[in-house]
């Protein structure tokens, strides 16, 4: 701005130095263009003709045209108030409150700056030189209105406003310029991002999960999806997760271009915003001064009439003017016509009424301007020559003349006579200096002070050094700062021009000391350079005031234009500064989600990182699964909450601070736009531009807010950092307790799998040892039953060791032995004591298994005989035997080593000859015995079959012929057994009397002892297995068969006989009968079948119906399930019945059985009735059950 001012003035004296009537006639133009603005001139000429009218009729018309007139103005400034509203940051539009009406009228109104010549001129005042500039302003507000509108009516348009704010804040690209480009670029890095925001912000993924299912009608994950991407995942989960990632990054983009739509739409409202802010800057700083301009419009009007009739006048005094030489009348003439043009022909518009007159008075004007300027040019060159030497007098005598006496009296005293200095201050010329220096600081009428910004207003300093120099009060001049208004003054004071010289004047007329001198020619030449000298500092003084005013003009013409670009910048700088409300009493009013609108510190207190408390307390040790459990619920709940807690501190914190930087960036920005500016604004503006108090709290404001960032900034980034990672311990002490129950779990599996372990409820480290110690009577040995893989066996010491050495390296690699040390010691009390108990197990000396007997509802277990490679060759033995000789001695000796798995088919005995018949051998599952000792069981089985089945096929050939050979074998014994049968008659047919009782018994034991030793029966047992064997009928078999029904029937008798004998005898009848219960008893806990038939009489029956033939199926059903039966009864009581020899019992059994694999106990409870008596061989046994039953 400097080097423009000084520009400025250099050119303008020398402008005036070489070419002073084009100076002048410049000077006229230039006064002529300082009128009315153009603005007003446009629009005066429109309104010319009624305005004028009201005018000359004066009064309240004239007040009426002046108040249409400014309505004008006042209509273009509303228009662009209400779009500027519409636009607003606190505008009704945002909210979606469109006022149609309103918004109309004022675009049609903005309308009227295109459409009309004086709202053209209102642009070209408002610098802005096409009318494409409101047009594309227009179209752009209704190209934004209808997106904004359409957006809008989108059902998710606040959801996609919550999501770009966002997304926005991740994504943003720092240095794009506004409205190039996509706002967030589709990228895959931005993908991953939003993705990873996704997973870890729940409000986030709240706002994602409406937009998908409500705008993409898409479904959400599962619950609980989002939380396990933190646990650890097998294979198949992972596959899973990267599918999803893939599917939620289609899902992603599509977001980013809806949200490119919503950004651009809201760029362009911004770009708009902005267009139009700059637009109602612009009118803001048109100085409109309506009143005053259109009062001087007035005033010029009147003024014309006086102009015109005056012009004569003007002429005639330029006339004599130049005629007589009289500057004086010349510089009257001169400044007259430069105030009509002044207070006249420039108020006067260019078109019109009065444009006609304006233009011929101002040619005439112009002419005698210039005829006036050059007039005094030329006198003024004329006093130059005679202030150095008068014009010479003739002499009227001889004597000296004139020149003479001039020469040596008079012409001294002028010589000596100091030059005129101002009133003491030195060359008139030192003035300009001053006035420039008021000129480079705008203290100057038009140089005036914001109206915004509070500096001091300057004081018009030029205007006030012109008029003190045009009343010669050069102390005032010089003085300036001193003077507020220029007092007149007196025209003899020694301090003006004339009054100096006049005292000059009168020394020529001093008298005495010879210094008069006589000739009056003398002192007329005297007076005639004096006089001149007047004229020649009259004429510099002149000079200096035209100097003043040219270059006051010119300044003023330079001036404006760097003071309009200074006061384009402060403008700008003001907006801007209040739209981001750099302010420190700004208050916000609404919270749009746009950074540039913030203010510099805006709600930086309501970061509160102090209150991320961060607890990861978690116990050292467990004292069981559940308290483990409680813990991985509570790590990962815990660091749930530190993880959502801490994205909350974050996202508020980001979106404060992220304000915050773009407001100092903002403000840094338009610091820096401004700064070069500075000299120019505070030299043509203001003076306390930026120097203010209110400029240094903002400074000191932004200052403090850099800083404060930058520590919220570390502070944030440690305690995130913090908080991430105590989030990741917790959930790696999750992940590590999880994997510790997942290896618990292995190792329990595997435990479990051996047969040592039982299985371990949930949430329990109960190490039970799954074993049944069992006694193997057959060999008197102890030893552990377990069931190991696909069968159950006695554990062996090698199987015992190697077991116990595989739990152990097992407990060790998956380091659950260090676990339960240093924190989970039930654990390790429960394994140490769980080895203990396995290393006491009994063992069976070697290898072998239990078979494992099935039918349709349960199973048995044939403990007594496990197999073993030693008894599978006794098997194998007996088996071939039964190969070489198939018969009842030898199949029997193959049943004996229980290695065949019986499945009956049908009632019946299991005589080798029935196989296929009453039972078969069911084939074996060999995935059930893949073992080496299992395989070699499953050969000897399947042989047996083999066998089975051949015997059968060779006993089909050779049944007819084995038939009949055994019937003649029975043949020529019946004659003996019939023999035995009349004998054992006529023993019971005896007479028997007191004396000889003892006699009869002895007949009798006899017979019976005859009957169990007699080779006879052992002959005759041998043929009836044949012949049940090969079958047969005939007179034989049926001879056979009436024999030995009278033969049983007798030995029946007479085996009653001599109980009865004996019994009464002892007299112990009633012992008999508890005796019998006891036996009873025995019998069933022994489980000895054979034991109980032979307590109960053929003909038993029950209540119920049931027969021996039922309770033969029911105790071999039980005595199979049960491995332990305790029989007991209690309240025994026992009352003779009305048959002889027959007795009542009545009792209350207990009976409890126990099944040792399973650990089942089961219990049954009866009162029981039943009828006792001697069966038909005399024998107490059980014949009737009348209440209850003894049976399960």
């Amino acid at each position: 701005m400097k080097k423009i001012v000084l520009a400025v003035l250099v050119c303008s004296t020398m402008a005036y130095a070489s070419a002073e009537t084009e100076a002048a006639v410049g000077f006229l133009d230039k006064l002529l263009m300082e009128g009315v603005p153009a603005v007003y001139g446009e629009i005066l000429s429109v309104r010319a003709d009624n305005l004028a009218k009201a005018v000359e009729a004066g009064g309240d018309a004239a007040l009426i045209a002046r108040n249409n007139l400014t309505q004008s103005l006042n209509n273009i400034n509303n228009a662009v108030g209400i779009l500027t509203g519409v636009m607003n940051t606190a505008g009704n539009a945002w909210v979606g409150k469109y006022d149609d009406a309103a918004i109309e009228a004022a675009i049609t109104t903005l309308g009227y700056l295109v459409g009309t010549d004086g709202g053209k001129s209102v642009l070209q005042l408002m610098k802005i030189g096409s009318t494409a500039y409101i047009n594309g302003i227009i179209v752009a507000f209704k190209v934004w209105q209808a997106s904004d509108q359409a957006v809008r009516e989108s059902k998710n348009a606040l959801m996609l406003e919550g999501l770009y704010y966002s997304t926005e804040r991740l994504l943003r690209k720092r240095d794009r310029k506004l409205g190039e480009g996509d706002p967030i670029p589709l990228t895959r890095e931005n993908v991953e991002i939003v993705w990873n925001k996704l997973v870890k912000d729940e409000q986030f993924r709240e706002q994602f999960r409406v937009y998908l299912a409500d705008e993409l009608q898409r479904p959400w994950p599962k619950p609980g999806f989002w939380a396990s991407l933190w646990l650890p995942s097998d294979y198949s989960e992972e596959k899973e997760l990267e599918q999803r990632k893939k599917e939620f990054s289609n899902y992603i983009g599509t977001l980013i271009v809806e949200l490119n739509k919503a950004a651009k739409r809201e760029e362009q409202r911004v770009i708009l915003e902005n267009t139009f802010m700059d637009l109602k800057r612009r009118l803001d700083a048109v100085d409109l001064d309506r009143d005053q301009v259109l009062a001087r419009f007035e005033n010029a009007v009147r003024r014309l009439d006086k102009l015109e009739a005056d012009l004569p006048i003007l002429k005639a005094s330029l006339e004599r003017g130049i005629k007589e030489k009289d500057c004086e009348i010349l510089r009257k003439v001169r400044n007259r016509v430069e105030t009509e043009v002044k207070e006249t022909i420039r108020w006067i518009p260019e078109k019109g009424p009065y444009a006609d007159r304006r233009k011929k008075l101002y040619s005439q004007l112009k002419q005698i301007h210039n005829s006036a300027v050059n007039a005094l040019k030329e006198i003024t060159e004329e006093i130059k020559v005679l202030s150095k030497a008068p014009k010479v007098i003739p002499p009227k005598e001889n004597k000296r003349t004139p020149f003479d006496i001039y020469q040596d009296e008079l012409a001294p005293i002028i010589d000596k006579y100091p030059p005129f200095d101002c009133g003491g201050f030195g060359d008139p010329q030192s003035i300009k200096p001053v006035f420039e220096s008021f000129l480079k600081k705008g203290q100057f009428k038009n140089g005036k002070s914001s109206v915004i910004y509070s500096g001091p207003k300057p004081p018009p300093y030029a205007e006030l050094i012109i008029e003190a120099w045009e009343k010669e009060n050069y102390e005032a001049a010089f003085n300036i700062i001193s003077y507020s208004r220029i007092p007149d003054q007196n025209s003899s004071s020694s301090k003006t021009i004339e009054g100096y010289y006049r005292a000059l004047l009168d020394k020529f007329y001093v008298t005495g000391s010879g210094h008069r001198p006589d000739s009056l020619s003398a002192i007329e030449m005297a007076r005639q350079r004096v006089n001149a000298v007047i004229e020649s500092k009259k004429a510099e003084h002149d000079e200096i005031i035209r100097w003043f005013e040219a270059t006051l003009a010119s300044y003023e013409k330079e001036f404006a234009d760097v003071r309009e670009k200074a006061e384009e910048i402060e403008n700008h700088f003001l907006t801007q500064f209040h739209i981001h409300a750099f302010s420190p009493s700004y208050c916000h009013p609404d919270a749009r989600p746009d950074p540039s609108l913030n203010p510099v510190g805006y709600r930086l207190d309501e970061i509160k990182i102090e209150e991320l408390k961060i607890d990861i307390s978690i116990p050292a040790k467990y004292s069981d699964i559940a308290s483990i459990n409680n813990t991985i619920e509570k790590c990962i709940s815990k660091a749930e909450d530190i993880r959502n807690r801490a994205n909350r501190l974050q996202k508020t914190s980001e979106v404060i601070i992220y304000d915050n930087e773009i407001a100092v960036e903002n403000w840094d920005k338009l610091v820096a736009e401004v700064s070069p500016h500075l000299d120019d604004i505070r030299s043509t503006v203001d003076s306390l531009f930026m120097q203010c108090e209110v400029f240094n709290i903002a400074v000191e404001l932004r200052n403090k807010t850099f800083l404060r960032i930058d520590k919220l900034n570390k502070q944030l980034s440690s305690v995130l950092t913090q908080a991430a990672s105590s989030a990741s311990d917790l959930e790696n002490t999750a992940s590590s307790l999880t994997a510790m129950m997942k290896r618990l779990d292995q190792w329990i599996e595997n435990a479990v799998q051996t047969g040592l372990l039982a299985p371990v409820p949930r949430r329990s480290v109960e190490f039970k040892v799954n074993v049944v110690i069992e006694e193997i009577f057959r060999e008197k040995i102890i030893a552990a039953l377990v069931k190991g893989g696909t069968q159950y066996h006695y554990i062996t010491e090698s199987f015992k060791n190697s077991t116990i050495s595989k739990l152990k390296s097992e407990f060790e690699r998956l380091k659950l032995n260090q676990f339960g040390t240093s924190s989970f010691p039930a654990l390790k009390t429960a394994y140490d004591t769980f080895i203990k108990q396995v290393e006491r197990l009994p063992v069976y000396p070697v290898e072998n298994f239990v078979i494992t007997q099935r039918e349709e509802n349960s199973i048995s277990l044939i403990l007594n005989a496990p197999v073993t490679f030693a008894r599978l060759e006794e098997a194998e033995n007996a088996l071939q035997a039964f190969i070489k000789e198939p018969d009842e001695d030898t199949w029997g000796e193959i049943l004996g080593t229980q290695f065949v798995n019986i499945k009956r088919i049908s009632e019946g005995r299991t005589y080798w000859n029935l196989y296929g018949t009453t039972f078969t051998l069911p084939r074996l599952n060999s995935a059930e015995f893949d073992f080496p000792l299992g395989q070699a069981y499953m050969a000897f089985y399947n042989r047996v079959r083999d066998a089975l089945e051949e015997a059968i096929s060779t006993f089909e050939q050779n049944k007819q012929q084995k038939s009949i050979t055994a019937l003649n074998k029975l043949n020529p014994l019946l004659s003996p057994l019939e023999e035995f049968v009349n004998r054992g008659k006529k023993i019971h047919d005896a007479d028997i009397s007191s004396h000889n009782t003892a006699s009869h018994i002895a007949q009798i034991d006899q017979y019976l002892k005859d009957y169990n030793t007699s080779d006879l029966f052992v002959k005759i047992g041998e043929a009836l297995r044949d012949i049940n064997a090969y079958g047969g009928s005939g007179s034989t078999l049926d001879k056979y068969n009436e024999l030995n029904k009278k033969l049983i029937s007798i030995i029946e008798k007479l085996s009653h006989r001599k109980e009865e004998f004996e019994k009464r005898a002892s007299g112990a009848a009633i012992n008999d009968v508890k005796d019998l219960y006891a036996r009873f008893a025995k019998a069933y806990e022994n489980m000895n079948e054979h034991g109980l038939y032979a307590l109960l009489s053929n003909d038993w029956s029950s209540q119920d119906g049931s027969t021996i033939l039922d309770l033969e199926e029911i105790f071999r059903r039980n005595f199979r399930v049960f491995d332990q039966i305790s029989y007991k009864i209690s309240n025994l009581n026992i009352t003779p019945a009305q048959k002889e020899g027959q007795y009542y019992a009545q009792y209350d059994l207990h009976i409890t059985s126990r099944i040792n694999r399973t650990r089942t106990t089961h219990e049954e409870k009866s009162t029981v009735r039943e009828l006792v008596g001697p069966d038909k061989r005399g024998k107490l046994v059980i014949l009737k059950t009348l209440i209850g039953q003894f049976w399960y």
